[in-house]
């Protein structure tokens, strides 16, 4: 019997998870309590592989707050890995989890083993990426931040783009809505409904600036996000839009559109009134019968001041 004794096998088991192609990249941390601010120093493996920000790595950087992969409100508890890990400190053991790490251009999945290494106060990290799970995670997170329908973004996406607008911001909010668009589903079906909710999607996506962002918020209401817009591109995008989405996308039914727009000025304190204003003006659009309405500044803080008074 080779191995006589199982305790043997955390002296190895570093070298026995390494593969060929050195996907598994070991690195070396001091134990002491403020073990994960310690950079990390490099053993072996292929960095490359792991398609980390180059710079200092530590489990401070690495489990970040802001690695949160599906949005989640508690995606891993960084106080909870740290306390499993403190516990190796004194003797032979090993410590596995997984991670994520996201960037503004991709999403990394990760498994972490930690190995005490007593004799030197300090652990043995593996770090190794998880490529299938992280691809099938990276379309989940896709199709769950997407409309089923219309392929556009949904309304939680939407939101999570309008609250991280700034005072500063040059940004134009349209909110859209489909006229007649219940006339054709109680008359035609919700099949043939779906139909024109794709064709006027498919509308937005063809006129669509390459910086938007397009969501159905609910039913036939849409939001155009237009980060550097004033109302000038936002009249040419949305007569374009227009003249594409005629007679209800070449549908033949009589089925148009309503728009109202709301440009971010420093004097909107929050951004969700970026929505309600644009809806205001929309409805403005459908009294006036034109396909859309652009308020300027004046007029929007009117409506916020107006909903500040009927609120209270």
């Amino acid at each position: 019997m080779i191995i006589q004794n199982l305790a043997e096998l955390d002296t190895f088991m570093p070298y026995l998870l390494a593969s060929p192609k050195g996907e598994e990249v070991f690195y070396a941390i001091g134990s002491g309590d403020d073990f994960g601010s310690h950079p990390f120093e490099y053993l072996c493996g292929n960095q490359a592989s792991l398609a980390l920000p180059k710079g200092i790595l530590s489990f401070d950087a690495l489990l970040s707050s802001r690695n949160n992969f599906l949005n989640l409100e508690k995606f891993i508890g960084k106080a909870e890995i740290y306390s499993s890990i403190r516990l190796l400190a004194k003797k032979r053991g090993s410590y596995c989890f997984e991670f994520p790490h996201v960037t503004p251009a991709k999403r990394h999945l990760y498994a972490c083993s930690v190995y005490s290494w007593p004799e030197k106060n300090a652990y043995v990290v593996c770090l190794r990426r998880l490529r299938i799970l992280e691809k099938y995670l990276s379309e989940y997170s896709n199709r769950v931040r997407h409309d089923f329908t219309t392929a556009l973004l949904n309304k939680e996406s939407c939101l999570t783009l309008i609250n991280a607008i700034q005072p500063q911001d040059k940004i134009m909010v349209v909110f859209i809505d489909l006229n007649n668009f219940k006339l054709v589903n109680d008359i035609y079906g919700h099949i043939m409904g779906d139909k024109i909710l794709r064709a006027f999607a498919d509308c937005l996506m063809k006129e669509k600036p390459s910086s938007a962002s397009l969501c159905r918020f609910g039913g036939d209401e849409f939001i155009a996000i237009l980060p550097d817009f004033d109302a000038e591109r936002t009249r040419t995008y949305l007569e374009r839009c227009n003249d594409e989405f005629c007679h209800g996308g070449n549908f033949g039914l009589p089925v148009s559109f309503s728009a109202g727009c709301c440009a971010m000025a420093p004097s909107i304190k929050a951004p969700l009134y970026l929505i309600r204003c644009a809806d205001k003006a929309m409805y403005l659009a459908k009294k006036k019968d034109i396909p859309f309405y652009i308020l300027n500044e004046q007029e929007t803080l009117q409506i916020i001041e107006e909903d500040r008074k009927s609120n209270n």
